[in-house]
């Protein structure tokens, strides 16, 4: 087998072990509890940073600048609104993902050293 099919094969293994342990970590953090239920709480959680980033973005869209227009305080509302959420929903599942991301690096290490150890055996006698 040529350097870059193995290279590709290995690629994909670490690939696929760190999806596996992706889902490793997940599930060990749920405990069984269905996602949507975390969906839902983070969503929930996520409204007043969305609601602040709503009132900064209107703001800054009515100071800043020369150009002051109903537009353009309700496009700045609308991006701060967002990043407000996305914000809040990332903050509140740092957790869940800390722990998805613990489970993929966790199974990536196991494949890197057994595969250190295939490449740089040493026979014993």
């Amino acid at each position: 087998m040529s350097t870059a099919a193995s290279s590709v094969d290995y690629g994909r293994k670490l690939l696929n072990g760190g999806l596996n342990g992706a889902r490793n970590g997940s599930g060990e953090f749920l405990r069984g509890k269905p996602i949507s239920s975390v969906v839902t709480t983070s969503a929930r959680s996520a409204i007043g940073p969305a609601v602040l980033g709503t009132c900064l973005g209107i703001l800054s869209g009515v100071f800043a600048g020369e150009k002051k227009s109903a537009g353009r305080a309700a496009l700045f509302g609308l991006a701060g609104c967002a990043l407000g959420f996305a914000t809040g929903v990332a903050w509140k599942n740092r957790q869940f993902a800390a722990s998805v991301a613990q489970g993929a690096a966790k199974n990536i290490g196991q494949l890197r050293q057994e595969h250190w150890m295939e490449k740089n055996s040493i026979a014993y006698a």
